[in-house]
């Protein structure tokens, strides 16, 4: 079941798939839609994939904002598909990523501040007896 994005989801999307154009596509990074990130990741023989959720917001007023504005919390998982090359695979995923709003940390104008918050450590787990390791992160987005 497909559901509509968020603009601040459709800007996070599209930024994630154009800093990593090499592991993510538009098929394999979706929101709220799991079942179809897996359903790609498979079709294509792909080796990565990332799902976002909305985490949920707090008036926010860390300066030089002032209220009104909101910190919107977005969740995701970066997947990896395992292979004798899993921790060099890790590892660039995290260096890349870390990076994702050097160039750009208003997802073009869509909300006033995006950065990362977290990125946890990456779990083993399976899917369809396939092998993935899961790799958590938080982005928080500040919307005006």
């Amino acid at each position: 079941m497909s559901r509509e994005y968020t603009p601040v989801e459709n800007a996070l999307l599209a930024q994630l798939v154009a800093h990593m154009p090499d592991e993510l596509s538009e098929t394999r990074c979706k929101a709220g839609d799991l079942d179809n990130v897996f359903d790609y990741i498979f079709s294509e023989n792909a080796d990565y994939g990332c799902l976002l959720e909305f985490g949920g917001g707090t008036p926010w007023s860390e300066p030089p904002f002032k209220l009104p504005v909101w910190a919107w919390n977005i969740y995701g998982i970066i997947f990896v598909r395992f292979d004798s090359n899993i921790e060099t695979k890790l590892r660039n995923i995290v260096d890349r990523f870390i990076t994702l709003f050097d160039a750009d940390h208003t997802l073009g104008g869509v909300v006033a501040l995006a950065r990362i918050m977290d990125i946890g450590e990456a779990d083993p787990g399976e899917v369809n007896d396939i092998a993935f390791y899961w790799l958590p992160f938080t982005i928080q987005a500040v919307v005006r």
